[in-house]
């Protein structure tokens, strides 16, 4: 009788659909560490936030530093840092603050100590503005401590750059109670609209950032080629930095801005479409100077 063996092996159809298989659990392990949201992500982002905290505790650190060594003026806490950190760039300096550039990262050092770092600001309210264009109200506004900052990113269920400041005004943050000594534009937005108000006299016209807030510092990004009409009208800057990206002012920009006695301009002589009373009367021309960091 014919013994008959039992072969142990595996078929041609099992064999495809092991490598099918494979393959199909293959992809799953790419797409886990190379989407969107992947694992190579998430780990470059932890590094980079890593680093951004690091950088952060060094400047805030030293910035403590600078308190107790008594440098109280702009200039010398630029110089303080430059000593203290290699490879800043891109300074600008007004009476409190400096602007500056280090390792990619924009960060603006104020005399009182305070570090701020300009990022991705998001908000998740879109408030009436039209998100998809661009557009952002002030009323969407990061308030953190005495400090509001304009986000630059909507993050809802989609993620979209903002780059306009239209509709609302500091107006309606200030009847909402909310008071800002410092007033940081992020980078990226291009453009400050005009804003009005309804009143017992009728629609006014305020400014985006109008509105006797009480604003000591305010700051405009490399990012902008706009300002409206009114724009920072009745606040308590004593000095600004107008970035040289700026083609486009409107009128009477610093009206009732009775404290502001100097205007820096990164531009070397008024630009075409800078309206010819953009500073109004309360800062004369000797006042304002062209060129500034060039």
């Amino acid at each position: 009788m014919k013994r008959i063996e039992n072969n142990k092996g595996i078929t041609l159809i099992a064999l495809v659909v092991t490598i099918i298989v494979l393959i199909i659990l293959a992809g799953i392990s790419i797409s886990a560490l190379t989407n969107e949201n992947g694992i190579i992500k998430e780990a470059k982002d932890a590094k980079a936030s890593h680093e951004k905290a690091r950088i952060q505790e060094e400047f805030e650190l030293a910035s403590v530093q600078a308190l107790k060594e008594n440098i109280n003026t702009s200039e010398d806490l630029s110089s303080y840092l430059q000593s203290k950190f290699s490879g800043i760039s891109k300074i600008n300096k007004t009476d409190t603050y400096v602007r500056f550039d280090y390792k990619g990262q924009e960060i603006v050092a104020d005399v009182n100590g305070k570090i701020t770092f300009i990022d991705k600001i998001y908000t998740d309210d879109a408030g009436g503005a039209n998100v998809p264009s661009g557009e952002i109200n002030l009323i969407n506004s990061v308030v953190e401590n005495d400090t509001l900052i304009v986000p630059n990113y909507y993050k809802g269920g989609a993620e979209y750059k903002l780059t306009k400041i239209v509709n609302k005004s500091l107006y309606e943050l200030y009847n909402s109670n909310i008071i800002a000594k410092k007033i940081i534009v992020s980078e990226g937005i291009e453009k400050i609209g005009t804003a009005s108000t309804t009143g017992t006299q009728g629609s006014t016209n305020v400014g985006i950032f109008g509105g006797n807030i009480g604003a000591e510092e305010i700051y405009l990004p490399n990012t902008l080629l706009e300002i409206g009409d009114y724009a920072f009208t009745g606040n308590n800057i004593k000095s600004i930095i107008i970035p040289k990206s700026v083609k486009k002012v409107g009128y009477n920009i610093f009206n009732r801005c009775n404290n502001l006695t100097t205007i820096y301009c990164e531009a070397s002589s008024k630009p075409a479409e800078w309206n010819d009373q953009w500073n109004g009367s309360n800062v004369k021309d000797k006042d304002i100077i062209w060129g500034y960091n060039q």
